[in-house]
């Protein structure tokens, strides 16, 4: 069983970073699911040069969620 450190949530935070980074440019508008996705919505805005944390999905251009286990949330 993994143990979540926080190095762990780092280097997770940056992998999705660095992909939002290739493929968006300028200010990314990010919306975190609420619970899980919030802390992983600041995580991941910590990496990036250019972020906001948004309140409402409708000005995101990324949903970030701590998981993905039914599949609902995305669609």
């Amino acid at each position: 069983m993994l143990k979540l450190t926080n190095e762990n949530v780092l280097h997770e935070a940056q992998l999705v970073a660095d992909f939002i980074s290739k493929t968006y440019k300028g200010v990314v508008h990010l919306y975190g699911i609420p619970r899980g996705g919030i802390p992983a919505a600041y995580a991941v805005a910590a990496c990036l040069p250019y972020a906001a944390i948004v309140d409402s999905p409708e000005s995101a251009d990324y949903f970030i969620d701590d998981i993905i286990d039914s599949g609902t949330t995305m669609e």
